[in-house]
């Protein structure tokens, strides 16, 4: 896996996860979003570490693969 750039916002976005009291730790056991509105998210992001995350979700995601038919 590759380092994040200088302008990759995660950790921004983790800090304001925080400030919302959200715990991360349950964030990542209980998806917060329904996978295709986080896949579409990250298709629009068009960042390529966005698209590398939205093709790994699509493959390994029930739902995703569902209603493409593949």
């Amino acid at each position: 896996m590759t380092p994040p750039a200088a302008d990759d916002p995660a950790p921004a976005v983790l800090d304001a996860l925080r400030a919302l009291g959200l715990d991360v730790a349950v964030a990542r056991r209980r998806p917060l979003a329904p996978a295709p509105l986080v896949y579409a998210d990250l298709v629009a992001a068009g960042y390529p570490r966005c698209l590398d995350a939205a093709a790994r979700l699509r493959s390994a995601d029930d739902l995703l693969r569902h209603l493409d038919g593949s």
